[in-house]
């Protein structure tokens, strides 16, 4: 489902951020260890942390790819002025 909506990420560049992701979301869960704890609660920081990194990644890169297919401001502009001075020049 996530592939269909955000796109996939090549598996090289998937490996690393992996790594990234899960050794950033297990120094949150860490930094919110208890003794007290029965381990529950961290475990599920630990996966909330995760899915919301990995939500993150797929969605930002999802935006920076669609930023760069889409068209600049001025190749816009200038599109529209090559369009006006060709039917300019054919009235």
């Amino acid at each position: 489902v996530l592939s269909k909506r955000y796109g996939t990420i090549p598996e090289d560049e998937a490996s690393s951020l992996a790594k990234s992701i899960e050794e950033e979301a297990f120094s949150v869960a860490g930094a919110a260890f208890s003794p007290d704890d029965d381990g529950i609660e961290i475990l599920q920081m630990y996966s909330k942390e995760i899915s919301k990194r990995m939500l993150d990644t797929v969605k930002s890169r999802a935006a920076t790819a669609a930023a760069a297919d889409a068209p600049s401001a001025t190749e816009a502009a200038n599109g529209e002025e090559v369009s006006s001075s060709s039917v300019k020049a054919e009235a």
